[in-house]
């Protein structure tokens, strides 16, 4: 009995050992690894995200119908995903403070089913609350896997001082003005639309919007004693809660005014410091404007068509073209002398007095970039009659955007 055992035995511990020789290694995936992906974005005319959960979680999109829950389109520019290949992994969120930038570094698969994405959040001083997202399409992954999330935020690192982008906010094309402006040249920073409608005033239309969740608005008046030319400004930033608001007035010749600059810029707080210093950078004014005298003395000529609204009246034509000139004179024979309306103006002074007056032309100022003066000279005698006058005078070019203001003083 003994014997048979052994026999049996032997073929067995020989067939053993084939079928371990045969049994192929089990083949090990070496973890992690690294997945390729490309960001998805939406075409920004036509489509944007909706819905958008903001608790920084990864979503796994695997179909058109899970798609269309986040996603908003007024038209079909949508590029169409291969959902039997590719997954979109989508992830949103909300900081205390503005993004600079926000990228995906990497995702990688841990083990058959966790992965591992890794964004990079660099933030900056605004004191905004802004919502991001992010979407990734990455090849095919199950949604019973889980997406383990890592966000590294970063403080931007800001070279001070900086210049703001900054642009002017003007109401001069629509039916609104400005009110209760303090003009004590002190910085207002306006953070919201209840706040501005202290200082505005409108009769039929809406003032232009702000988005006052990304944007301030800072307001700045005061009083001069002569005209203001020019302003110019500029913004800066001089650390993280403190700026500097630069104004350099250039005056004219014209009487004194009340000014005011309105500016949409980044979000400012409200607790934020703008210093303001403002630098009166003179005048240039008035300047003495070149002219010649337009005489129709030697020619059978005269001036004509005047038009009157009293016994003591005067105005101020700007002709720049022959067809003008043609209706305030009168000629016989021969031409009025020719001028070159190509480059030259013709300002013509012209009024009606109750005595026989002898005008003279005094001098023509320019007191601000479209504002002139022109000054004549009226001498009286004792015969008291109706007569009328003329001043004409030839300049270089100007349009009829100028303003000309006439002054007359007579003896």
């Amino acid at each position: 009995m003994k014997k048979k055992l052994l026999k049996l035995s032997i073929p067995l511990l020989i067939l053993a050992s084939v079928f371990s020789f045969c049994k192929k290694p089990e083949t090990k995936i070496p973890f992690p690894i690294e997945i390729s992906f490309t960001e998805y974005s939406l075409p920004e005319i036509s489509c944007e995200w909706k819905n958008l959960p903001y608790d920084e979680r990864v979503i796994i999109i695997n179909n058109s119908v899970e798609l269309e829950k986040y996603i908003s389109c007024t038209d079909n520019s949508l590029t169409d995903i291969d959902f039997s290949i590719q997954s979109i992994l989508l992830v949103s969120g909300k900081t205390n403070s503005g993004i600079t930038k926000k990228v995906a570094t990497d995702l990688q698969q841990l083990s058959f089913a966790i992965y591992e994405l890794n964004i990079e959040i660099i933030t900056n001083d605004i004191p905004v609350i802004e919502e991001w997202s992010i979407a990734l399409l990455v090849e095919k992954i199950n949604e019973m896997a889980t997406v383990e999330l890592n966000i590294n935020f970063q403080e931007e690192v800001v070279n001070y001082p900086r210049d703001i982008p900054f642009e002017e906010y003007s109401l001069s094309e629509i039916s609104c003005e400005w009110k209760n402006l303090p003009y004590d040249e002190r910085v207002i920073i306006i953070n919201n639309s209840v706040e501005l409608d202290n200082y505005i005033n409108c009769a039929k239309s809406n003032y232009p919007e702000i988005d006052f969740s990304k944007q301030s608005l800072i307001l700045v008046s005061g009083k001069t004693d002569s005209g203001i030319e020019e302003i110019a400004k500029s913004f800066v930033q001089l650390s993280k809660n403190n700026f500097k608001l630069d104004l350099e007035i250039q005056f004219n010749a014209t009487d004194a005014e009340e000014w005011h600059i309105a500016l949409i810029t980044r979000k400012i707080s409200n607790d934020n410091q703008i210093e303001l210093i403002i630098t009166d950078k003179g005048s240039i004014y008035p300047i003495d404007v070149p002219s010649s005298e337009y005489s129709l003395i030697e020619t059978d000529c005269e001036w004509f068509k005047i038009n009157t609204s009293g016994p003591a009246f005067s105005a101020l034509l700007i002709i720049n073209n022959n067809s003008e000139l043609e209706n305030y004179i009168n000629c016989a024979e021969s031409n009025y002398p020719e001028i070159d309306f190509s480059t030259q103006t013709l300002l013509l002074a012209y009024g009606l007095r109750t005595q026989v007056i002898y005008p003279f032309f005094q001098n023509l100022q320019k007191i601000s970039s479209h504002i002139y003066k022109m000054h004549v000279y009226l001498e009286r005698t004792v015969m008291q009659t109706y007569t009328e006058w003329y001043v004409p005078i030839v300049i270089d070019k100007i349009d009829e955007s100028y303003q000309i203001d006439l002054i007359i003083t007579s003896y």
